[in-house]
Formats: structure tokens, C-alpha cells, sequence
């Protein structure tokens, strides 16, 4: 399973990556996993202890509200990992304020930033 996981320095995301890997050492093979997020620290932490566990792990250090990182990020994975067969998009942001203090923009920039990056998922060698 080759994937590329947002959000994977921590929580949901760095779970994800770990159940990943180990359901494909059970299977007797290695996850090619795409760690992104913007807490680089953390994420080379992540990284290295799934490799530990068997995975083949790359990372990209990034900040998906940025309009350049997502693309960035996609080519990086479908090159690195020879394609896509998933996408696991966890990438978020916690804001604190009242409703109209959210900024409603840097919320949704992030959430749906790889998701919807203008058919890029539609590409002959990205699998999804």
C-alpha cells in the first residue's frame, strides 16, 4: 500500500500510519507511506519509529494552507513512492474564539487542500 497521510506527525494521523504498517508486516510486506505535516520535529520522530517497525516512510514538512505545498506534496509521493494508492487527508487546525472570530478560510484551506487539488487525483499515475 503505498499512501500519503496529512496530519501523521501525531494523533489520528500518526496512528493511522502506524496501523498501516503494521497490517503490511503482517501481510509480510512494507508500507510505502508519505508522512506530511508542518511540525517537522514530530514528524522526523514519527518517522523514524516506523521504520523501525519495517515501513518505508518518506516526509514532507509543510503547511497545507500554503497554496504551493499541496502539489508540492502530491508530486513528491507519486515520485518517491512510484504513485498513490491512498490518501488518508487528517491535516487540521484547532482555532479557539467565537464563531466570528474563526477564520473560516485557513480552515477550510487546510482540511480540504489535497483533496481538492483541481483533479490531480485524476492523473494516469496516480492511483486513488
Amino acid at each position: 500500500m503505498r499512501a500519503l497521510i496529512t496530519g501523521a506527525a501525531s494523533g489520528i494521523g500518526r496512528a493511522v500510519a502506524g496501523q498501516m504498517v503494521s497490517d503490511a508486516a503482517r501481510g509480510g510486506a512494507a508500507a510505502k507511506l508519505m508522512l506530511v505535516d508542518v511540525a517537522a520535529d514530530k514528524l522526523q520522530t514519527a518517522a523514524r519509529e516506523l521504520r523501525a517497525d519495517g515501513g518505508q516512510i518518506e516526509v514532507a514538512v509543510g503547511d497545507l494552507s500554503d497554496p504551493t505545498v499541496p502539489q508540492r506534496v502530491i508530486d513528491a509521493a507519486a515520485r518517491a513512492l512510484g504513485g498513490l494508492d491512498a490518501l488518508i487527508s487528517n491535516a487540521g487546525i484547532i482555532q479557539r474564539g467565537t464563531l466570528l472570530e474563526l477564520v473560516w478560510k485557513t480552515t477550510t484551506a487546510v482540511s480540504q487542500s489535497i483533496p481538492a487539488r483541481r483533479g490531480c487525483w485524476r492523473r494516469p499515475r496516480i492511483r486513488c
